[in-house]
């Protein structure tokens, strides 16, 4: 437990310049919105929950923010640029990245199960 603390303290990416901890900080806040809609039974709810749930726990989380930014160009593409939540066009947009941004940091790697596995196995390829 206390390497996650320490991970997350002052965890870096491979460049060393951004602190990973914001990112699982992300990661949490898009799996509790995909948590929300599917709980509103919205018809893309089996996507939108599973990407939430995995986002919440930290596992498979590349694999996750990529089905979450899929659910999102869905949603998206299915409402029309008028009604998808609301007249905001562009939050959507900013929905989408924020999940490429979680896809492609080591967000999985702080607090989560993807930091476990990877501490107990050394060749866990999922970060």
């Amino acid at each position: 437990m206390a390497a996650l603390v320490t991970d997350m303290e002052f965890a870096e990416d491979t460049e060393g310049r951004t602190p990973v901890a914001v990112f699982a900080f992300l990661r949490i806040l898009l799996g509790a919105m995909w948590i929300y809609e599917a709980a509103r039974g919205v018809p893309w709810a089996v996507p939108a929950a599973a990407a939430g749930i995995l986002l919440l726990i930290g596992a498979l989380t590349p694999l996750a923010a990529i089905l979450g930014a899929v659910t999102a160009l869905v949603v998206l593409q299915r409402a029309g640029p008028v009604e998808a939540w609301g007249n905001w066009v562009w939050l959507h947009w900013l929905v989408i990245l924020m999940h490429l941004l979680v896809a492609g940091t080591r967000a999985g790697r702080v607090a989560g199960v993807d930091a476990w596995l990877a501490a107990r196995r050394s060749r866990w390829p999922i970060q």
